[in-house]
């Protein structure tokens, strides 16, 4: 009972500290940069997954690979991200490192006949600070931009494997999205200190996802 209190505590600590990784990149899409879903085994090989089942390793890519997973299988991973940004004139290097994902997988009949598996892992993640400076065209002031952006997507899952025949499986994975991402921007003129706006969005994302898999092996 303690135990299965302390894992519940790290799934809800887990939806505050998914991956924040400092990067301009998070920037280019409204809900920031996406996550390939990769569990340690995945990740570990450039994040090949899809016909890759395991005894011992949750697939978190094609629900169909569940069907390897024949023992009751609890995995938790942390990520560490370092980047190097740079231009003609600064060179930046920053880092993070934080919980990444927790998953369960459970044998429902045995001989993985039909393994279910449920967890969370981040969906994507925004965590940016930009600056920009101009002159103003036909004047002599200086626009100075900061742009700052954080937050992301966070993915609560349910994946069902089906074992069909000897060799083949198929699998369903039913998904919930949701988080909050907040962007603002503001601009402050070099000849008018008191000229300083600020342009300010949070953002509120949920919705579902179902998805599809097969998977055939032959030794």
């Amino acid at each position: 009972m303690k135990f299965n209190l302390f894992l519940f505590l790290i799934l809800l600590i887990n939806l505050e500290i998914f991956s924040q990784t400092t990067s301009p990149f998070t920037s280019v899409t409204g809900i920031g940069e996406l996550n390939d879903f990769s569990f340690s085994n995945n990740a570990g090989m450039g994040g090949v997954g899809i016909s890759n089942g395991s005894y011992w390793h949750l697939n978190n890519q094609n629900p169909a690979a569940l069907t390897s997973n024949i023992f009751t299988t609890f995995e938790m991973g942390f990520s560490s991200d370092i980047r190097e940004v740079s231009n003609n004139k600064i060179n930046d290097l920053n880092g993070s490192a934080n919980l990444n994902y927790v998953g369960f997988g459970i044998p429902v009949i045995k001989n993985g006949k039909w393994v279910s598996s449920f967890g969370f892992n981040p969906f994507s993640s925004v965590n940016y600070i930009l600056y920009n400076e101009e002159i103003l065209e036909n004047t002599s002031a200086l626009a100075r931009y900061r742009y700052e952006g954080e937050g992301g997507l966070t993915q609560a899952y349910w994946s069902n494997g089906f074992k069909l025949l000897n060799n083949l499986s198929i699998g369903l994975r039913g998904s919930y999205v949701f988080g909050n991402i907040k962007n603002e921007t503001s601009i402050i003129l070099s000849n008018e200190d008191q000229f300083y706006t600020t342009h300010y969005e949070s953002s509120i994302y949920n919705d579902y996802n179902l998805s599809s898999g097969i998977f055939y092996k032959k030794e």
